[in-house]
């Protein structure tokens, strides 16, 4: 099945539906809150703990050829309203794209700072590795972000071994109180897609010319252009299985004090 009718068949199944498909319904915080109608409270302060799960042989190739995943620094938002990063269904922004084509967050980062929903923004970097500040596998790193009650919180990093691959939390990402008012906590990969932002030609993860492990370090837009909506990656059509994210990335949020 083609990219778009893949797509199309998918948005016919309705909205209700299409959130479920697309990983946006979130079992553990059922019957939160709308992104505006919670309640003011006190600032909660939150780690945010990225890791590289990812192995040496992380994707395997049909060539036969075996490779690592690295992930570009992830972006993150807190925000109340819709997803300031990118909207399921629509084009991605340039900011979306940088990252998704290239890891660059420096586009993405100055988008958000220029957004009124969003109280704070940042950009979580791996110091000392080999790759600078990308996560090489088995790197980490943690980030401090401050909320209240009603804040929500979603984030981009490239899936490097692709064309526009990248990973993200359910369309809406996910809220960062329970309906109580209690910080959530704990290991939230579960809740993280695979996306395809539908801005350049996919080829096979790992086995691709126009993938940035094949570019230069500062090269940017480097391949066959796309003009396609952002959608879940399942739902593209390619001809090849990715890992899981649980098997390549962990994110977890720990509230402090």
């Amino acid at each position: 099945m083609t990219r778009m009718n893949s797509m199309k068949s998918k948005v016919a199944l309705g909205g209700a539906a299409a959130v479920v498909a697309g990983g946006l319904a979130f079992a553990g915080f059922a019957g939160a809150e709308s992104h505006d109608d919670a309640a003011s409270h006190g600032p909660t302060t939150f780690e945010i703990t990225v890791e590289n799960l990812s192995g040496p042989d992380a994707i395997t190739t049909s060539a036969g050829t075996a490779v690592p995943n690295p992930l570009s620094p992830p972006v993150w938002a807190v925000y109340r309203g819709t997803n300031p990063l990118f909207t399921a269904y629509r084009r991605a922004d340039q900011g979306t794209a940088r990252i998704a084509e290239d890891g660059f967050p420096e586009k993405k980062v100055k988008m958000l700072s220029r957004t009124k929903r969003v109280s704070s923004s940042g950009v979580i970097l791996q110091e000392g590795g080999p790759l600078g500040p990308a996560f090489e596998p088995g790197s980490s790193a943690t980030a401090e972000i401050t909320a209240r009650d009603g804040d929500w919180f979603q984030f981009e990093a490239m899936f490097v071994q692709s064309n526009d691959y990248f990973y993200a939390l359910g369309g809406d990402g996910i809220p960062l109180f329970s309906p109580d008012g209690t910080p959530i906590s704990g290991d939230v990969t579960k809740y993280v897609n695979v996306w395809d932002a539908g801005t350049e030609l996919d080829e096979e993860p790992g086995n691709g010319r126009f993938q940035k492990p094949n570019q230069g370090p500062e090269q940017t837009n480097y391949g066959p252009s796309t003009r396609e909506p952002v959608v879940p990656q399942a739902y593209t059509g390619d001809p090849w299985e990715i890992p899981s994210p649980t098997d390549l990335i962990k994110i977890t949020i720990t509230p402090k004090g």
